[in-house]
C-alpha cells in the first residue's frame, strides 16, 4: 500500500498509461520481460537528462543514477552506453508463443531440407511441436502455446495431429514501420508537456482537454467529423508555418527550440460507462433502516 497520495496519485496515472501501452506490446508479441528492459533504459536516460538540465557537472554520475531510479550499478553502467531497444538487457518474461514461433523459424532442428520451417507432429520426441516448446520455452505449455498461436493465424493443423507455420511473424497485424516511430514521438511529446505542468514551467505549457462519456453513438460521430475538419485545417496552418520558420535564409543566429502540437480526436464504446449502469441495474433499491425479509413458502 502507497501512503504517499502524491505518489499513489502518480502509480495510478502511470498505470493508466501503460494500459494502452500494454495492448500495443500484446499485438506484437512483446512481453513482459522486453518492457522490464526498455523501462530500465528509459530510466537511466531519464535521469541523466534531469541531472543536466538542472546543471549538473556530472550528469552520468552512476551512483547519483543509482540511487534515483533503484537500479544496482554495474546496470545504470551498461545502460549509459545504450540509446534503444538492441541496448536492453535480455530479460524473462518473454512472449512464450512468439519464442516458440522464433525458435521453430530459426533452429536446424526443426527445419526441413529446404530451410523451411517443417510440419511437426504434435506429440513425440524432436522434432515434435511439443519437444519445441519445451526446448525453447522450457515449459510444458505445448497445448496453451498452440492455442494461442492458431488464434494468431501464425500455425494451422494439417494432416492428423500435425502442425504447420503459416506465417514467420507472430503479430497478425502489420504496422507501417514510419507510423510506429512517429507515435513514439508525439507520446513522448504528450507526456513530456504533462510533466513541464506538473513542474509549473513558466511561462506555462499550453495543453486542453475535453472528454465527455455516454454520448448517443450519432451524435458523437457528427462531433468527431466537424471538430476533426477543423483541427485539421488548424494543424495543416501551423505545419505550414513551422516549415517557413525552418528556412535556412530566415534563419536568425542564437539558441534554437523545438516546437510541437498534437490533436487527437478518439470516439470509442464507452464500455466503462456501461458497466457503472450493469452495476446499479444489478443492486435492487433496499432504504436506509430498513430489511430485507425473505418470505418461505410451504409447499
Amino acid at each position: 500500500m502507497i501512503e504517499d497520495p502524491q505518489k499513489a496519485a502518480t502509480c495510478n496515472a502511470i498505470l493508466r498509461l501503460l494500459e494502452p501501452l500494454a495492448r500495443m506490446a500484446l499485438a506484437f508479441g512483446v512481453g513482459v520481460g522486453e518492457v522490464q528492459g526498455l523501462i530500465e533504459l528509459a530510466f537511466v536516460s531519464g535521469a541523466r537528462q534531469e541531472f543536466q538540465e538542472a546543471g549538473d557537472t556530472d550528469p552520468e554520475n552512476v551512483a547519483r543514477i543509482s540511487v534515483t531510479t533503484g537500479l544496482p550499478r554495474p546496470t545504470v553502467m551498461q545502460l549509459l552506453a545504450g540509446t534503444d531497444y538492441s541496448d536492453v538487457r535480455s530479460k524473462p518474461f518473454s512472449n512464450k508463443a512468439a519464442l516458440v514461433l522464433r525458435t521453430w523459424c530459426s533452429d536446424q532442428i526443426y527445419l526441413d531440407g529446404a530451410g523451411v520451417p517443417a510440419v511437426l507432429p504434435l506429440r513425440g520426441t524432436p522434432p515434435s511441436f511439443q519437444a519445441l516448446v519445451k526446448a525453447s520455452a522450457g515449459t510444458e505449455l505445448s497445448r496453451t502455446i498452440l492455442k494461442e498461436l492458431l488464434r494468431m493465424g501464425a500455425v494451422r493443423r494439417v494432416r492428423r495431429n500435425h502442425v504447420q507455420v503459416v506465417r514467420r511473424t507472430y503479430p497478425r497485424v502489420v504496422w507501417d514501420e514510419p507510423l510506429i516511430a512517429s507515435f513514439g514521438e508525439e507520446i513522448r511529446d504528450h507526456l513530456r508537456a504533462f510533466v513541464l505542468a506538473l513542474q509549473g514551467r513558466d511561462p506555462p505549457v499550453f495543453r486542453r482537454y475535453a472528454a465527455q462519456g455516454s454520448l448517443d453513438q450519432e451524435h458523437a460521430a457528427i462531433l468527431e467529423r466537424d471538430y476533426s475538419g477543423l483541427f485539421n485545417a488548424n494543424i495543416n496552418s501551423l505545419s505550414r508555418a513551422l516549415t517557413q520558420e525552418t528556412d535556412p535564409n530566415k534563419a536568425n543566429p542564437g539558441p534554437k527550440n523545438r516546437l510541437s502540437a498534437t490533436v487527437i480526436m478518439l470516439r470509442e464504446p464507452d464500455i466503462e460507462s456501461g458497466n457503472e449502469k450493469k452495476r446499479h441495474r444489478g443492486k435492487r433499491a433496499n432504504p436506509v433502516g430498513t430489511r430485507r425479509r425473505t418470505i418461505k413458502k410451504n409447499r
